[in-house]
């Protein structure tokens, strides 16, 4: 089976470990870009995408799925 996945929160982390241990394929990841963090409002990318950076799994990062881009994107 092939998966999309989307979410961005280190919560998913686990998640993303258990398909990519599985049978089945991580074809592609959606994610929020990178927001600031710590005093400096330094940007920092989510769990999710330094994850799939990792990995060199392929993600795209968007503030909205909902978009007609990206859901062309998904189709």
């Amino acid at each position: 089976m092939k998966i999309l996945y989307c979410g961005c929160g280190e919560f998913g982390i686990a998640s993303l470990n258990a398909i990519a241990s599985s049978s089945h394929r991580l074809v592609h990841i959606f994610t929020h870009p990178p927001a600031g963090a710590g005093r400096g409002r330094k940007q920092k990318p989510t769990a999710v995408a330094q994850w799939s950076k990792e990995r060199n799994i392929d993600f795209t990062q968007c503030e909205d799925i909902n978009t007609d881009e990206m859901i062309t994107m998904l189709a």
